[in-house]
């Protein structure tokens, strides 16, 4: 599969970007350089790897579940740089 310049203008219409002549070919080649990765890595036998093996080669310690004290409001909106009424004050992101 590869990541043309006609497909990252159809990307970048439905993402709403505005993007230039040159980042359009920079990304389209940088896209397309990703997406070779990927096909290198489905190309790779792993016919004779059980699913569970990666589990078994993990050994994670798991900490206890025990509940811990918490920031009181007043201090967990001390250091923002908008709090009202106990609420932190963010700019709106969205329509």
């Amino acid at each position: 599969m590869t990541f043309d310049r006609k497909n990252l203008e159809h990307v970048a219409r439905l993402s709403m970007l505005s993007l230039s002549e040159d980042e359009l070919d920079s990304l389209a080649h940088d896209l397309d350089h990703v997406l070779s990765h990927f096909e290198a890595i489905q190309r790779i036998d792993v016919s004779g790897i059980d699913d569970t093996d990666i589990e078994k080669a993990i050994d994670t310690p798991l900490r206890s579940d025990t509940p811990a004290g918490s920031l009181s409001n007043e201090e967990a909106t001390r250091q923002s740089a908008r709090a009202e009424g106990g609420l932190f004050v963010v700019p709106k992101v969205i329509g």
